[in-house]
């Protein structure tokens, strides 16, 4: 059997599945095979990633819009990868709510760490595969300043190529 792509962003579908499970989209007919592919042999997705974050060929940095949506929009999401700019400004934009939420309702700030704490896991554990490592390199962060330390050099790094957790985003 063929591997079958959403006709809408390209993702890779399991079994018989009728909506992506990335953005959503209905697939009509059960005949998506490599359309993508055969669209543009460069690149396996159509032209539009929006759900990673990048466009098709493309080196752009993701921009602090992109990342806010794309950090709600892939709100549980362990698999794939994040781009260095999607983690960088995901977590400014994070901080910076957090900070007014804290300031403005003090007694409701937890409600929004525990809003925010597994999406914050997700994405640390997207930007560890995106440099090349297994999310579970995630759990360095329970080593008191160590782990912290080693955990931000490695979100600090550049994507490396394809991976088994995908294409390189800024290919």
């Amino acid at each position: 059997m063929d591997a079958r792509y959403c006709k809408k962003c390209g993702e890779l579908l399991n079994g018989l599945t009728r909506t992506c499970p990335v953005c959503g989209a209905t697939q009509e007919d059960a005949d998506t095979t490599r359309q993508a592919a055969s669209l543009n042999p460069t690149h396996t997705r159509q032209q539009d990633c929006a759900h990673e974050g990048h466009t098709a060929g493309s080196s752009r940095s993701v921009t602090f819009p992109e990342a806010m949506r794309l950090f709600f929009a892939r709100y549980a999401d362990f698999k794939g990868r994040s781009r260095r700019s999607e983690y960088w400004w995901a977590a400014l934009g994070i901080g910076i709510l957090g900070y007014i939420i804290g300031e403005v309702l003090p007694d409701l700030a937890w409600i929004w760490s525990l809003a925010v704490l597994i999406p914050c896991m997700a994405l640390c554990v997207r930007r560890l595969h995106d440099t090349g490592r297994s999310g579970w390199y995630y759990l360095f962060i329970l080593l008191p300043v160590v782990g912290q330390i080693l955990l931000l050099i490695w979100f600090c790094g550049d994507s490396t190529g394809t991976n088994r957790w995908g294409p390189n985003p800024k290919a």
